[in-house]
């Protein structure tokens, strides 16, 4: 992993009254959900990349992949 970019975490929120109606006491619940975002650039071959971006991940869990494949130069590897 050559470099690490963290995204904000964006934090969603929702908060609801603990009765079904209004006339006993006025309770509240409230949740909050963090979405972590990180952004990983790997300098390595493209093959390599299909590779790690096809494995598959276990539920709940998300995983947005995209592959970006761009030419080096000599100097640079």
């Amino acid at each position: 992993m050559k470099d690490s970019l963290s995204i904000p975490t964006k934090v969603l929120g929702i908060t609801t009254r603990k009765t079904p109606w209004g006339e006993e006491s006025k309770t509240w619940d409230r949740f909050k959900m963090g979405i972590h975002e990180p952004l990983i650039n790997l300098h390595t071959p493209a093959d390599l990349l299909r590779q790690i971006t096809s494995i598959s991940v276990a539920n709940p869990v998300s995983m947005l992949r995209s592959l970006r494949v761009t030419e080096t130069s000599p100097e640079m590897d």
